[in-house]
């Protein structure tokens, strides 16, 4: 399958999330989820440590497929809470491709979202995004799946069949 066989709506559900096309703040934080933040903070410690680990299963089982994605590398040196699983396809993988692939399996997926390469960055530092080939790089072939600490090793060998 290539990116172009893919159905408008999966596209359009896809590119929409964190695109941020104008300047503006997000304060949508109710009571009720201010509360449910509170309680989850109260095991902020257990909820990092099961996403590490998810994290470091799905590297393992996702290690196979390297010629293909790169995964994550976390220097010993420091830690990494892991809200995301990131990843960057290789220059010769179609990411539309593969996201669309794994939205169908119910396995879903965000772009990587280098500011630079925001709709409203792009608008008001025309050009800017060229000089910074990194982020055009994570821009154009990066992306994240969930790696939530609710998520079973069953969940995780599903993600990486």
């Amino acid at each position: 399958m290539c990116s172009s066989d893919l159905s408008p709506e999966l596209r359009t559900v896809i590119e929409r999330r964190y695109s941020f096309v104008r300047m503006g703040y997000s304060y949508r934080a109710t009571e009720l989820e201010a509360a449910i933040a509170l309680s989850e903070l109260e095991q902020w410690e257990k909820i990092v440590a099961q996403r590490q680990t998810n994290a470091a299963q799905l590297t393992l089982l996702l290690r196979p497929l390297d010629e293909h994605i790169q995964l994550p590398v976390i220097p010993p040196d420091r830690h990494h809470a892991f809200m995301m699983y990131p990843m960057v396809a290789r220059d010769h993988v179609d990411r539309e491709a593969l996201l669309f692939h794994l939205e169908k399996h119910e396995i879903e997926t965000r772009y990587m979202f280098p500011l630079l390469s925001q709709p409203y960055y792009r608008e008001i530092f025309p050009g800017l995004e060229s000089q910074y080939p990194v982020a055009r790089n994570l821009s154009e072939k990066g992306f994240f799946i969930g790696i939530h600490q609710g998520l079973s090793h069953e969940d995780l060998e599903y993600v990486a069949e």
